[in-house]
Order: C-alpha cells, then structure tokens, then sequence
C-alpha cells in the first residue's frame, strides 16, 4: 500500500523492492508526506507517489523531447519562491538517463546541488526503475532562508511576472 490515500499500486517484485527501498530510506531521512520535490529524473512519477510527495505541474518533469528543458524551466520558474525554496530534488545523476538540466534550478535561484545535501539514493538494477542502474538520489535543501532569498532576487532580476515570486520577503516571524 503506498501513496497519501495508501492506494495499491501493483507492480513486478523487482519494482516493489525497489520502490519499499526508496519509502523506507524516505522516512529514515525524515522525508514527510507533503514534502514538496522538483523531480529531474525525467522519467517517473511514481517516486513522487510512493512518498506521498508534493509536485509542481506534474508528478516529474519530462525529458527526452526538444522541449523538455523549456517547459521544465517554465515550471520551475512559476513555482512560487517559498515552495521551491523547500522542495526537495529528486535526481538520477544518470548519464544514459539524464534527466532534465540541473541548470534550470539556477535559473529560479535554486543552487543545486551545493545549495543541497544528499538525504539519500536508492540504486537500481536494470530494470527497476529506468533503464540505467543509476537509480535515484533525493536531496534536501541546506538552507531554505537562502534559497527563498536567492529565488526572490533570481526572479527580480529576471523581472518575471509578479506571482512567480514573492515581492516581499517574509519576516523572520513568518
């Protein structure tokens, strides 16, 4: 049983290791359901659903269609500052599968990945999750008062249209 709802979600054995693994390794991590991720593995959304994760748009960012990369940095821009400032990466860090550009979470003043720490990876097996070994990796942001700040002047200085980020910085007391 998986999911918010905890739905069943049928799946090969493989895959239900794979993904018990990945749920398992999530709440020892302290991922908690709600979490916001921004998911740049291009490929699934079935991480996003087996945590119980908050997505933006879609449940992962699709890859491998030349526009891929724009319309993932048109997402990733549009999510307001104090949500991308917490959202979690999901990441396969794959060099057959690579996923979306990492340099689109740049662009919305999200420095990833120093701005990150590796919370923690499950490896795959060809097969189980995408069709390199690689598996994936979630990573929590370090400081979500840097993050909000950056993503806040990232978007002044884009001059994006105001709602795709805060015009004004909470206060501490927020």
């Amino acid at each position: 049983r998986v999911g918010e709802g905890e739905g069943t979600l049928r799946v090969s054995p493989v895959q239900s290791r794979f993904l018990s693994q990945l749920k398992r390794k999530g709440d020892l991590s302290g991922f908690r359901p709600g979490t916001p991720v921004i998911d740049l593995t291009g490929y699934s959304g079935i991480a996003a659903y087996v945590m119980s994760a908050r997505t933006f748009a879609s449940p992962f960012l699709y890859s491998g269609f030349h526009w891929s990369n724009g319309w993932a940095r048109a997402v990733v821009r549009n999510i307001p500052c104090e949500k991308a400032a917490g959202a979690w990466i999901v990441w396969t860090g794959s060099k057959l599968e690579p996923g979306i550009a990492t340099s689109v979470l740049g662009e919305a003043g999200l420095d990833f990945p120093d701005g990150y720490r590796l919370a923690f990876s499950v490896s795959g097996a060809r097969g189980e999750y995408a069709t390199d070994p690689a598996g994936i990796a979630f990573f929590e942001p370090k400081d979500y008062r840097r993050n909000l700040e950056s993503c806040v002047e990232t978007g002044k200085a884009a001059n994006l249209p105001q709602g795709t980020w805060q015009e004004k910085l909470p206060s501490a007391d927020s």
